[in-house]
């Protein structure tokens, strides 16, 4: 219905559409959809159109929306937008009575319905690609709102692990100040260097070909089963990987580097026999997946970025589509397939 005089407006029962997130004097409790507003493949975090069933609600959510407005970061950035969604105590509190609230990311409408029959609304998910889903509570339908890509796949790089988070300090090894204990209290020279000369065990004493490759012990377990086709081609490269573990050319290798070496190949030049391969491992299905596609290393790079920064299947079967042209469906089935180090 639209919006009329002041007598027709008190008559008028819902719904309401407020628009989160929109800009300028406009008036946001209105009583129909502003036009062409959020609509198909809508891109942009915001606005997002609400739609609530009655009068009560709408203010509810025209308080989010002014206590939005109101906020210093920018609007587009991603990190900012979700925490203030997670830590708002008004969006937490709002539209709590209803136990399903819609939302259309993909649609011929998008946007977020509570208190609203699902039967009037379905019509909008039919569009090419449509993404909808049903939510517990307002915050969930939110957050799931702003999962849209670009926006998503760098929001893990501003987000430190909290496992690395120093949680010794107070253990009673270290309770004392570093300066208690002075480097200079066993002076250099009391083992001198020389005492065990680097030259003693030479490097060419123990040459790479010294021994055959099939008699090496491996000194680690590695995560990847290569299927029957490939299986003398994996074990040459594993073995040369032991091997390299084992002459280390300087000592141990970093846990770090390891994750790194069991998704990038070493180089053709190290193992001549595997070169026809990717410089990327990411599993023997996902291998043969992208070997089938005649994927080359910058697409099989793109793949492993995007793997690594979206937050959902659903953001990185978008890149896929969006980016290389696969359909969704292979980018979904390609999620899956990935193996990646501590996934």
């Amino acid at each position: 219905m639209p919006n009329g005089t002041q007598d027709e407006t008190a008559l008028y029962e819902g719904p309401y559409v407020v628009v989160l997130g929109s800009r300028g004097d406009a008036p946001r409790i209105l009583n129909e959809r502003p036009p062409n507003t959020a609509l198909g493949k809508f891109p942009s975090l915001l606005p997002i159109v609400v739609v609530v069933k009655n009068h009560d609600d709408a203010v509810q959510v025209d308080a989010i929306c002014a206590l939005l407005e109101a906020q210093s970061f920018d609007k587009t950035d991603y990190g900012a937008l979700k925490s203030f969604i997670q830590h708002s105590r008004e969006i937490a509190e709002a539209l709590t009575r209803y136990e399903k609230i819609y939302a259309i990311r993909v649609g011929h409408e998008t946007g977020i319905w509570a208190g609203i029959s699902w039967d009037h609304i379905e019509h909008f998910k039919e569009f090419k690609d449509a993404k909808w889903k049903g939510h517990p509570s307002f915050r969930d339908a939110l957050l799931w709102m702003i999962e849209k890509a670009p926006y998503n796949w760098v929001a893990k790089l501003y987000s430190p692990p909290q496992s690395q988070s120093p949680t010794k300090k107070t253990s009673p090894s270290t309770s004392q100040p570093i300066s208690s204990q002075p480097i200079s209290s066993q002076p250099i020279s009391s083992q001198p260097i020389s005492s065990q000369p680097i030259s003693s065990q030479p490097i060419s004493s123990q040459p790479i070909s010294s021994q055959p490759i099939s008699s090496i012990t491996p000194p680690r377990q590695m995560s990847e089963s290569p299927s029957k086709g490939n299986q003398r081609v994996n074990n040459e490269e594993e073995n040369i990987v032991r091997l390299m573990d084992q002459q280390s050319l300087g000592g141990p290798i970093h846990p770090a580097l390891q994750a790194l070496q069991a998704v990038i190949r070493p180089l053709p030049s190290q193992i001549p026999s595997v070169s026809r391969l990717s410089g990327f491992r990411l599993g023997t299905s996902p291998d043969t997946f992208l070997h089938e596609r005649l994927a080359h290393n910058t697409v099989i790079f793109k793949v492993l970025w995007a793997r690594l920064y979206a937050t959902s299947p659903e953001v990185f079967a978008h890149y896929v589509t969006y980016e290389l042209g696969w359909s969704e469906a292979d980018g979904l089935e390609l999620w899956d397939m990935i193996e990646l180090p501590g996934l």
